[in-house]
């Protein structure tokens, strides 16, 4: 992984954090392929953390419990892993997701949100 990449996985995931608080789900479907279903599925997980959907935040890489960039099987294809943040902290809920550099433009990959 270059730093590059590594730029890059934080801006998406920065993005896509953002425009599930914004409810934009145009957006995420246009910029990473979310269907209205799996955004349903990502509010719905989400509000099992008690914390309203407008309040999550984009992590502040360096400064989250977790916070993993790291190749997976794939030698393209990177994974993350990283706390989402709301009320200015970072909270329980872990995004993960899977960034394929083998396409042209690379693919970010909603994989889930767990603890």
């Amino acid at each position: 992984m270059d730093k590059s990449q590594e730029r890059m996985i934080k801006e998406w995931v920065r993005e896509f954090v953002l425009l599930i608080s914004q409810n934009n789900v145009s957006a995420l479907s246009d910029k990473f392929g979310i269907s209205n279903p799996v955004f349903e599925e990502i509010v719905e997980a989400l509000d099992g953390y008690g914390i309203e959907q407008s309040e999550w935040q984009s992590p502040v890489f360096g400064q989250s419990r977790i916070e993993n960039i790291f190749q997976m099987n794939d030698s393209k294809t990177l994974g993350v892993e990283v706390n989402l943040w709301a009320r200015g902290k970072p909270q329980e809920p872990i995004l993960h997701a899977e960034v394929n550099f083998s396409t042209v433009p690379p693919a970010f990959y909603f994989k889930y949100i767990g603890s």
